[in-house]
């Protein structure tokens, strides 16, 4: 499945060790539409080691602006 999805969906589905995304400009119908996505359905392949996905929804007081209000 994860060579199916493209985008961002199609990395998380992927990823074979920890990684961060960064979801600006993100707003919840899209957030809820990538989560659906990259982990609804098939189950996710077994990596070797455990991984953690990290996900950015908002920022410091320089990068606010790049992230909704109701994202955070």
């Amino acid at each position: 499945m994860a060579e199916q999805l493209s985008g961002l969906a199609g990395k998380i589905r992927s990823a074979d060790h920890s990684e961060q995304f960064d979801l600006a400009g993100y707003d919840e119908g899209r957030v809820s539409e990538l989560m659906a996505s990259a982990f609804g359905g098939q189950p996710l392949h077994a990596p070797q080691e455990m991984v953690r996905f990290t996900f950015l929804v908002g920022g410091g007081k320089l990068v606010r602006a790049r992230y909704g209000r109701e994202d955070s």
